[in-house]
Order: structure tokens, then sequence, then C-alpha cells
């Protein structure tokens, strides 16, 4: 077996280096009148699947997506083209590594040096900590660790190996509890020809379901004076028309038509939900600087989740709302995704009563779903508050117009961006505690939304706004 497992490597290494870069073939078989090619390419570090005319692109990393393309081989040919796609990628990354590999790796290591670092603190160095503030524990580290340290960053080392630690945040001085709601329509719908009869459906500022067209979030947050932890959890859900063929005779003949709707008159259309987790931990680095680190499980369901029940139970409230037939067009899928930011805070102006101050923040999102969910991003809040006085006599921001405007480009050259405003207004209901609602609005050209929204677009040439509503719970100290 060994004999034979390094025949096939001396034989891979000669196909990759006698071949030209761009011109290696792994796989090529015909079914039926379409001809179905994989190839690599060195250059670029990437897998090529060309059903016919069609080509689909893979990053060497991908390789699993790959063979979701041909599912339709038996098992014995199927097993055959996993391991020499397994053994392909795993020779090209120790052979050509891609700035992904280089860059996993760097972080691989780091985590291993973060696993070694042994701090040998002496009594010494307590009782002379008073009279040397500067003095730092001394650290043991392997032989490599040196040049792990050039590699993944100073920065990091210096969070890792301060005497409070990454997670040192401080007091705690305040916790939130959040729950946001957002919709196409306006008010949730209640101001349609059907309810209030405020607006007319699919006109003005009224949605059309088309697009994303609910969502809503709740989440926990503690702020401390050093730095914050979040835990969210959201549900998105975007949806569009997809009429469904059928066939009718006439005069013995048979015509090819399209069905809007099913024989119960409900609506086809194609619905994702997005259910989401994310956890975040929010660190000062100096003054106003700061870093975050966010941490997302997300379910992507055409036949589930909570948007797509909220939205079915919603609409089934009233007779008079329209009922849909939720098609099955994909798989249900699970993707993980970090996200590193850096940010900085800034204040414009600050009176008695009146404060205004925003963020601004980079930063860049790993996953391990497909390039529509790795980008880079940028995001800038400005915030202006009008303060009062709670029950203590101490200011407490009581009205809060907030502005975020963000922007996202993918690996793939898709840029989206999002612009929201919010207004918010608190009550001070205990001596610490304090009621607050928040209603908004915002524009978003997520592209996810722009997938789903395409019939809309080419209808009234834009997207429909997202009007947002929620409210929650503040405990400050």
């Amino acid at each position: 077996m060994k004999k034979l497992y390094l025949r096939h490597s001396l034989l891979l290494t000669f196909l990759v280096f006698s071949l030209p870069s761009y011109g290696l073939i792994l796989y090529q078989d015909k079914v039926g009148k379409s001809k179905n090619t994989l190839s690599y390419d060195r250059h670029t570090g990437e897998y090529l699947w060309q059903e016919g005319k069609k080509k689909t692109y893979f990053k060497r990393h991908r390789y699993r997506d790959v063979l979701k393309k041909a599912t339709y081989l038996s098992a014995n040919d199927y097993s055959k083209l996993k391991k020499s796609l397994i053994r392909h990628s795993r020779f090209e990354h120790s052979s050509a590594p891609t700035s992904e590999d280089l860059f996993l790796t760097a972080l691989a290591m780091k985590e291993e040096a973060f696993s070694t670092l042994s701090p040998k603190v002496s009594d010494d160095c307590f009782r002379d900590r008073k009279k040397k503030k500067s003095a730092a524990p001394e650290f043991r580290f392997k032989p490599y660790m040196s040049e792990v340290k050039d590699e993944v960053g100073e920065a990091l080392f210096k969070l890792k190996m301060n005497d409070e630690g990454f997670f040192s945040l401080g007091e705690l001085t305040k916790l939130k509890v959040e729950l946001m709601t957002s919709n196409d329509n306006f008010l949730h719908g209640m101001a349609n020809e059907q309810n209030l009869g405020l607006v007319k459906n699919g006109k003005g500022i009224e949605g059309d379901d088309r697009g994303c067209t609910f969502a809503i979030s709740t989440g926990v947050e503690a702020e401390f004076e050093k730095g914050g932890l979040a835990l969210r959890s959201y549900s998105k859900g975007c949806s569009r028309l997809a009429p469904q063929k059928s066939y009718i005779t006439i005069a013995g003949r048979p015509f090819e038509i399209e069905k809007r709707r099913d024989d119960k008159g409900r609506v086809y259309q194609e619905f994702i939900s997005v259910d989401g987790l994310e956890l975040e931990v929010k660190k000062t680095i100096s003054g106003k600087v700061y870093g975050k680190v966010l941490a997302r499980r997300e379910v992507l369901d055409d036949q589930g989740g909570l948007a797509k029940v909220m939205q079915e139970n919603w609409h089934s409230l009233s007779d008079k709302a329209v009922q849909y037939n939720y098609v099955d067009h994909m798989d249900k899928s699970v993707r993980y995704s970090s996200e590193v930011r850096l940010g900085t805070n800034f204040e414009v102006l600050k009176t008695e009563n009146i404060r205004v101050a925003g963020n601004a923040e980079v930063g860049k999102n790993f996953t391990s779903g497909a390039d529509d969910d790795n980008y880079l991003r940028a995001k800038a809040t400005m915030k202006a508050q009008y303060l009062n006085e709670n029950q203590r006599g101490e200011k407490f921001p009581s009205w809060e117009a907030k502005l975020v405007v963000q922007g996202k480009k993918y690996v793939d050259d898709v840029t989206d961006r999002s612009i929201r405003f919010d207004v918010t207004k608190r009550y001070s209901v205990t001596r610490n505690g304090y009621v607050f609602f928040t209603a908004g609005v915002s524009d978003d050209t997520d592209r996810l939304a722009v997938d789903y929204s395409q019939e809309e677009i080419n209808r009234n040439g834009e997207m429909d706004l997202q009007h947002h509503l929620g409210g929650g719970f503040e405990y400050r100290w």
C-alpha cells in the first residue's frame, strides 16, 4: 500500500512540474453531450470545474466544494476523485503555498506559541512592582518563539503578555438587553391598505416582500471600563417570486405556462432564512484605540428558520394578507466565520446637555463558507445625544440619534454598502435602570438582499427600505 501511494505521489509530482501551470487536468469525463473537466491553475491557486461551457472556480483550500459538483459519479469513481483531489491539494500546499495558506499557517503557529507561554514570576517581582512599575514578568519561550513573534504581529503578543491579559476588562459599567426587528413593510405592514390604510402596498415606503423582507435580533451586551462582551442571536429572511412551470392542453396540443399560485391560491416564492449566533469581545488597546474579535455560526435554510416561521405565522393572522407556498430551492447549510476589527473613538462636541461622538472601524471577515461571506469591512458611526438627569441627578442620554455607514468588499470583487439612521428614547425607571425604544430606517444593498431583489430592481430601479423597531433595558453603574 505504501509503495502504491509512493508511486501515485511520484506520478502526481511529475504531472505538476511537467505540464504547463494552467493546463493540469485532474479529471475528465462525458455525461451525455456535456464534457466535464477538472483542471488546476498554479498561478492563481484555483481549481476550474467546467461543465460544457459553464465554468466554476474554487480556491485550493475549498477543494471540498469541488466534490459537490461530482456527486453524480458512482461511489467508486467519486472515492477515487476525492483521494486524488486531497492528495493534490496537500501536495500544492507544501510545494507552492498561497497567501491564504501562509496566513492560516501563521495563525496556527500563533496559537501554538500562545499555548507555550509560561510566565515565570518570582515573589520579588510582586514586591518590586510598586517600586518598578515598568518591570514586566519574565517569560520562557521555545526556541522558535522569536521567529513566530515577528510573523504574527507585535500587537497580539503585547495583548497576550500584558499583566492584565486580553479578557481583563476592568469594572462593569453597563448591561444592556435588546430586541430589534426590521421589515420592508412600514410598522410591519400595520399601516398598509389591509390594516390602517395609511400607505399603499408596494408603493412609497411600503415594501412588497421581495428581497430581505424581515429580520429579528436579540442580544445581551456588557460594557466594561476597558472593553466589552456581547452575545447576539439573529434571523434574517429574504424572498423572491418563483413561478412554477406547468402544462395545459389546447386542441390536443400541450402548452407550457407559468403558475404564480398553487391550487390553494398561495403565491410561489423562494425564501432563505439566515439564523445566526454571534459572540463579540472588545478590548481597549491604548487611549481611544480598541480591537474586536467576533465569532459567528450561521444556518442557511429555505424550509425552516425563525424568519420564515415568523413571516408565515404573521401572514396567517389575517385573511387579507398574502399567503405563500415556500419552494424548495437549496440545501440547508451551516457556515462559521470570525472577524477581526480595529477601531478608534472620537468626540466632536460636548456641552452640559449635548454630546456628539463616534467611532470608525476596519476589519476582515474569515469564513468556512464561500466567497460571498469573505470580505473586508469599513464602518463609521456617529451619535448625537441629548442628556437629561436621572433619579439620582446624574446625566444620561435621554434622546439619541445614530447614523451608521458601512461598506464591504468581497474577495470576488463584489461590493455592497449600508446606511442606517436610528432614533432612541430612554426613560429612567429606577435609580440605575432605563427602558429604551428605538425606531429607524436603512438602505441596505447587502449582496444577499440584491440577489433576492432582482425582480424589484428591474421593476422599480431600487430596493425597498428596511424599517426598524425595537427596545430594551439598560442598567448603568
